[in-house]
């Protein structure tokens, strides 16, 4: 049974990104935890205990009534669905869940559909990415569920290993009956490139032997402007990269954020982990 924790701070954002959830994963076999993290202002002890109180009191009634609205919604999926409120940072709760109880997904919602700039970028859910070694699944708000038919892994090839989880992936590919796409943006590609990209096929090849999948290369000085130029031109409905714990997505955000990328104007955003 996969566990998913979907991440409610009971915005619009936040709600289409459960229903989002809830649609993509509704023929799996899967736990669902709806979790929201509260936390008030430093008002002085005797004032932050009735406060803390009243708060979780809102939390957990407001929990209640999303879970009411996504199982009738669903209803016919049989859904198993619980509800935690919990006190603290979003990052430390989220971790110490993680450490309690294994957790396959992380679904977050990220308001706006400008790009990685305005619903990455100093938000809880770049901390998420940064800070959380799990699988995350990025929704922006404004986007409206399909069955994803053009799925892509977007890779510089270097940090794919032997041993990097890449079962969900497959496995949401499986589920649409579709080909993954697998884009790989260089530079420039000379004889030497040419021989390195074709080593680095036949390793994720082997990565990816259970789905069905083809390779693009595109040049591009900047690897950010190739996948986005790759993800708008062929109507991309799931966007999947594999993350070191920072390196390669810090890279990534901020070269977007200096270039004022729009990445994420449609698509959602699967961060998968590496080693």
């Amino acid at each position: 049974m996969k566990t998913i924790t979907i991440l409610t701070d009971f915005s619009s954002s936040a709600r289409n990104a459960m229903e989002y959830a809830f649609h993509l994963f509704k023929y799996s076999d899967t736990k669902n935890i709806l979790l929201n993290v509260y936390r008030e202002p430093q008002l002085g002890e005797d004032m932050l205990i009735s406060i803390t109180d009243l708060l979780e009191k809102e939390s957990r009634r407001r929990l209640s009534k999303e879970r009411q609205v996504l199982t009738s919604t669903f209803s016919d999926n049989h859904l198993q669905v619980t509800q935690r409120a919990e006190y603290g940072t979003l990052v430390d709760v989220v971790n110490h869940i993680l450490r309690k109880e294994h957790i396959d997904l992380i679904v977050m919602g990220s308001k706006g559909a400008s790009g990685i700039q305005k619903s990455l970028v100093g938000s809880n859910t770049v901390d998420v990415i940064r800070k959380v070694h799990c699988p995350v699944l990025v929704v922006p708000e404004k986007t409206t569920y399909e069955p994803p038919v053009h799925i892509v892994l977007a890779t510089d090839g270097k940090n794919l290993k032997a041993g990097h989880s890449l079962e969900l992936l497959v496995e949401l590919t499986q589920q649409a009956s579709t080909e993954l796409l697998v884009v790989k943006v260089e530079p420039e590609i000379d004889l030497l490139e040419e021989n390195k990209l074709n080593a680095e096929n036949r390793r994720l090849n082997q990565l990816l032997k259970n789905v069905p999948h083809h390779f693009y290369s595109i040049q591009h000085r900047n690897p950010v402007i190739g996948i986005d130029t790759f993800v708008r031109e062929n109507r991309v409905d799931l966007l999947a990269m594999v993350a070191e714990r920072y390196h390669s997505f810090d890279r990534l955000v901020y070269n977007s954020f200096s270039e004022q990328m729009s990445m994420l104007a449609d698509a959602p955003l699967l961060i998968l982990r590496g080693d």
